[in-house]
């Protein structure tokens, strides 16, 4: 529900000092009244043309400039319900990948991630915990995940996305998860922010951090995860996940469902001929969005 509040100027009224022979102001009023005598009959008719000019230009500025303003706000006494139906509903080819969870589960949610975006941080330390409990460890949904770090995280986040996939080819699907969950707990003591050379914002990794992040996990040996990132198939991984989200993208925005979409994205929905059609998640959204649209389409 929403309710449309208007906000207008006021002013705070104020006394001022009288202005000797020719205006006075009443403290009393915010009016000011005009004493014309002592004044010949020409430079009074002057005075006259001058105040009705003024007077009009005045009542056609401030008519406009304080007019009240019309704003749209959500009323608070209104709890979102974050239905199934307010999303859209789009399709996208199915595209394996890492997946987390029975690979014969109904539903799908197919996630498009950046390691170092803080909104897929809130995504993963909230909603996602959740769906990880109800959904993924009973069977009910899979979690299918593809890389899509943003330019602006970089070189963060195209370092953490690469050493993902290396860990998913090296050890498996389980290893690459498992990485992560470690990487989202901990971002924030392995990236830092900076400028590179032309002065634009950066974000950096801390090496000696990160790597001894990988080291932790169980079976996984950083040194060949290290030498797996300068492979030309990890920049191919990264290159195949990117063209996926950018075709839907140019898809579904000449559709008008989107307006372009960012990080983390989702679509959820169920496969069919090798086509994945669902309803399409925009954000870090809290998990009463995904409850509704997962039941949705465990219905069909």
């Amino acid at each position: 529900m929403e309710k449309t509040k208007k906000l207008g100027i006021s002013k705070k009224k104020t006394q001022k000092t009288p202005v000797k022979s020719v205006s006075k102001i009443t403290p009393e009023s915010e009016y000011v009244t005009l004493s014309m005598k002592g004044l010949s009959l020409p430079w009074a008719i002057l005075l006259g043309v001058f105040i009705f000019t003024a007077g009009i230009g005045s009542a056609i500025y401030f008519g406009l400039k304080a007019r009240p303003v019309t704003t749209t706000t959500t009323d608070t006494n209104a709890a979102p319900t974050y239905a199934a139906n307010e999303f859209a509903e789009v399709s996208i080819p199915y595209v394996a990948g890492p997946l987390q969870g029975d690979k014969n589960a109904k539903v799908v949610i197919l996630e498009f991630s950046d390691l170092v975006c803080p909104y897929c941080q809130k995504f993963h330390n909230e909603s996602y915990q959740d769906i990880l409990q109800n959904y993924i460890n009973t069977g009910k949904a899979a979690l299918l995940y593809k890389h899509y770090p943003l330019s602006f995280h970089n070189p963060a986040a195209t370092i953490a996305a690469k050493a993902s996939y290396c860990i998913e080819s090296l050890y498996g699907d389980e290893k690459m998860f498992e990485f992560n969950d470690a990487f989202f707990l901990n971002s924030g003591t392995m990236t830092q922010n900076a400028y590179d050379k032309s002065n634009n914002p950066v974000i950096n990794l801390k090496d000696k951090e990160f790597y001894a992040l990988i080291g932790k996990i169980s079976g996984v040996d950083s040194g060949k995860v290290k030498t797996c990132m300068n492979s030309q198939a990890a920049l191919d991984r990264l290159a195949s996940d990117e063209k996926e989200l950018t075709d839907f993208q140019t898809d579904i925005t000449s559709k008008g469902l989107s307006q372009g979409l960012g990080t983390p994205s989702f679509v959820i929905g169920t496969v069919k001929d090798g086509v994945l059609t669902g309803r399409l998640i925009e954000g870090a959204y809290p998990m009463i969005a995904f409850t509704n649209v997962i039941e949705e389409q465990l219905k069909k």
